[in-house]
């Protein structure tokens, strides 16, 4: 048997509350999660958001496939050979914190773009319908698009990624973009990645730098 519920209500016109709780009673893929979220917003792009979820029990794992259904990835077909990370009576936490801001908005009208930034962890043994987590792991991140003039563009990202179990992920990109008419835009840019993975290939970890350009005639 499978059920939830979802139930949120305003608070105000600019503080929303929610909580939701489902559960699956099917013997050994029993598994619960319940969780808690809080939004406070001025507008669709300028806004705090805070998720919280607990799950307890293995849910029912998952199979892989590399051609849409087509064939099952050898192993993964087998529920022994990917056991879900989730567990009974172990219960695993996991929340996200997010804020995004449309500039014009904040500043009344004195600056121009948009901004995100979020910080995310899930403890070893979450599991949901999204996600199965066998090691704890962390990320937060940030990326913006701002305008530095009414002809220039300042455009930037950043993310790190790591977990328990010693891989690290970073990944930034930085840009800049002029509008050289009204049908001509010059770009260019600069991104970094650096990945670290004791299990991985050697072909698979290390660090990249890339610097590109770009001329784009949009026709009128």
């Amino acid at each position: 048997i499978s059920a939830g519920a979802r139930v949120e209500g305003w608070v105000s016109d600019s503080v929303r509350l929610g909580a939701s709780e489902a559960r699956e009673t099917t013997g050994v893929a029993d598994n619960e999660i319940a969780g808690a979220d809080l939004l406070v917003r001025q507008s669709d792009e300028t806004y705090l958001s805070f998720d919280y979820a607990r799950s307890e029990g293995p849910g029912f794992g998952n199979s892989l496939s590399f051609n849409g259904g087509l064939d099952i990835n050898p192993g993964s077909a087998d529920p022994s050979a990917t056991p879900s990370a989730g567990a009974v009576g172990l219960p695993a936490d996991a929340f996200r914190v997010e804020a995004a801001a449309n500039l014009a908005e904040i500043s009344a009208g004195r600056m121009d773009g948009e901004v995100l930034a979020f910080y995310d962890k899930k403890e070893a043994g979450f599991v949901s319908s999204d996600y199965d987590i066998d090691t704890t792991q962390t990320s937060y991140g940030v990326k913006g698009d701002v305008a530095l003039s009414s002809t220039t563009k300042l455009k930037f990202g950043y993310e790190d990624f790591k977990d328990a179990a010693g891989k690290h992920r970073m990944d930034g990109a930085l840009g800049v973009a002029f509008a050289l008419s009204d049908t001509w835009t010059a770009e260019i840019g600069l991104a970094s990645t650096d990945r670290t993975d004791p299990a991985a290939a050697a072909d698979e970890v290390g660090k990249r730098t890339d610097l590109g350009a770009k001329l784009t005639w949009m026709r009128d």
